[in-house]
């Protein structure tokens, strides 16, 4: 099965949620070539679904996920990641370090010295700021946090995982019943 980008890409945009179970569905029956590029099944799957169960968001999502490859979707998670990590802004860039500690602890080793050196940092402020978490923190105290990052040493970092995700270095293959990720690593020693 041969899917264009631009299926890919609206796939992607419902599962990270940019797009609402209707709005997808809307498109499903106004696309006039998704039966070409997806085949008899995977077209008559999406045809035949019933958008309106309590569930249909997560088995949606699974199913798109089936169609297009859990690493595909996976990439797109980690590219998304890196444009918000390329930010350095108050509100996507601790985000994106804390998503690269959740996804360290998930199994992805790769992102070791994101996740250790300054997502954790992130999420568990130091005990200066006498807090439980980031979002105990007041805007004041994050932007200061935020600003005390070693800033070269955190674009290296998402240089290099830039360079590995582009040229499929990593890959994010599956995820586990216990929400644990397999990872192909490839990267030279």
């Amino acid at each position: 099965m041969n899917i264009s980008d631009q299926v890919k890409n609206k796939f992607l945009s419902f599962m990270i949620g940019d797009i609402s179970v209707e709005e997808f569905e809307q498109w499903v029956y106004n696309s006039a070539n998704l039966q070409s590029e997806l085949g008899e099944e995977s077209y008559m799957a999406l045809i035949e679904f019933n958008y309106n169960t309590p569930g249909a968001k997560y088995e949606l999502f699974y199913l798109l996920e089936n169609t297009i490859g859990a690493s595909t979707y996976f990439k797109h998670v980690l590219l998304r990641l890196i444009v918000n990590l390329e930010k350095e802004d108050y509100k996507d860039f601790p985000a994106a370090l804390m998503e690269c500690y959740d996804l360290y602890c998930h199994g992805c080793e790769f992102l070791h010295a994101l996740a250790l050196g300054f997502g954790l940092h992130i999420l568990c402020p130091p005990s200066e700021y006498d807090v439980e978490d980031w979002y105990d923190l007041t805007e004041t105290q994050q932007k200061e946090l935020i600003d005390k990052l070693e800033l070269a040493e955190i674009r290296e970092e998402v240089r290099l995982l830039k360079k590995w995700v582009i040229n499929d270095e990593v890959e994010i293959t599956s995820k586990s019943s216990d929400n644990y990720l397999s990872v192909i690593d490839n990267r030279s020693t």
